[in-house]
Parts: C-alpha cells; sequence; structure tokens
C-alpha cells in the first residue's frame, strides 16, 4: 500500500495551506453547480418518460392501421368504402 510522503516543511505546509484556501474558495461554487446539474438530469429523466408515454400512445395508433401497410397482411378492403352509387341513388 502506498503513502504519501508529507514533508514536514514550513514551505510545504505554507503550500497545503494555499491549496486548502483555493479549494474552500471554490466549493460553494462547485457544489452549485452540482445542483445544477441535478436538477437538469432529473427534468431530463422526466422528459423522457414524457416521451416514451407519447410514442407508445402513437405506437397504439400505428399499430392499427399496420396490417394495411404489410404485404402479408393484406385483406379484403371492401368494407372500409361505402358504395357510393347505392347511397345517392344513381343506378348505373
Amino acid at each position: 500500500m502506498l503513502v504519501a510522503e508529507v514533508k514536514l516543511t514550513k514551505t510545504e505546509l505554507r503550500a497545503h495551506q494555499v491549496k486548502l484556501d483555493r479549494l474552500k474558495k471554490y466549493l460553494p461554487t462547485l457544489q452549485l453547480k452540482k445542483a445544477m446539474l441535478q436538477v437538469e438530469v432529473i427534468q431530463a429523466g422526466a422528459e423522457i418518460e414524457m416521451l416514451k408515454e407519447e410514442f407508445l400512445i402513437a405506437e397504439e395508433k400505428v399499430s392499427k392501421f399496420s396490417s394495411l401497410l404489410s404485404p402479408d397482411g393484406q385483406k379484403d378492403f371492401r368494407h372500409f368504402f361505402r358504395n357510393e352509387n347505392r347511397s345517392r341513388g344513381n343506378s348505373a
């Protein structure tokens, strides 16, 4: 197990104190940025869930008509159309 050697000199102590002061100075800013990123992640997750739900709804709507588009799902489509000539009273 490696342990960092600590020099016990005034110069080294001063360098560590300066580094600690710098880190303490920027810590609140970093914590704020972290909190803001967490909020964005939560919002993105909520948006993803909303889009998944919208996609499932759209997929259900499309699946109703998917058999019309597939070559092996061809059916007799005459029942989808009314006989216009009979409904208008025309006899041709």
